[in-house]
């Protein structure tokens, strides 16, 4: 499968448009780092003036692909398909790669290409900079190569993914809520067992335990017959 740089099908840091900047009072989409979570998701859209966001944080659009930059963000997977805004136009986090799909690979394709384990992976043994502020640089981004398969069957591949990130989501979600059952099926029959109202009495030990029974670094054994 023919496979090419992610800098040959797509852009980094693309600019604000000439124009769109006249109205410094127009309303404008705003992501800090803390509103993308590392389930690939956007789990909030902030509101700002663009005279509030104009200089100082990273410019994106709708279609657009943001990447955590810095570390941990990157490795712990915060990043996100723009497929929505409630504007024009969006700005964000300086920590955000911000990569804008060209004509020949979707957008959500290429989000796929860029959130998985195995680019992550080998993405944290290229990034550059400090302990602690160590930042995963845009050549990198633009230097590595995808598969890229016609625009229909790009489409085909994420949805199928799309598909199956939902189904692991109702998996993580049916666990969470059969865990949350378990805890409070629990305390609900013995956390109440040192209250004074307690619905089951109390006994010591001695009371409900054979005479041959031993106790071994915590673990009750049957002891021997005689």
């Amino acid at each position: 499968m023919n496979k090419v740089r992610i800098g040959e099908v797509a852009t980094l840091r693309p600019k604000l448009p000439l124009g769109a900047g006249e109205n410094a009072s127009a309303p404008v989409a705003f992501t800090a780092m803390a509103d993308i979570g590392e389930d690939g998701r956007v789990q909030n859209i902030q509101e700002r003036k663009l005279e509030e966001v104009k200089k100082g944080f990273t410019y994106f659009s709708k279609g657009d692909v943001l990447l955590a930059k810095i570390t941990p963000c990157m490795e712990n997977g915060k990043a996100a398909y723009i497929n929505e805004l409630p504007h024009d136009h969006g700005f964000g986090s300086t920590e955000f790669h911000v990569i804008r799909p060209g004509d020949q690979i979707d957008g959500k394709y290429l989000f796929y290409a860029l959130w998985n384990a195995e680019f992550r992976a080998i993405a944290k043994n290229n990034m550059k900079g400090a302990a602690g502020q160590k930042r995963l640089p845009a050549s990198y981004i633009e230097d590595h190569e995808v598969s890229l398969p016609p625009l229909p069957e790009q489409k085909r591949i994420a949805a199928i993914l799309d598909k199956a990130d939902a189904i692991r989501r109702k998996r993580q979600e049916t666990l969470t809520l059969t865990e949350n059952l378990i805890q409070a099926t629990f305390l609900d029959m013995f956390g109440r067992s040192l209250d004074k109202d307690s619905r089951y009495p109390e006994q010591q030990l001695k009371d409900v335990v054979k005479e041959d029974t031993i106790v071994t670094y915590g673990i009750v054994q049957a002891g021997p017959e005689f």
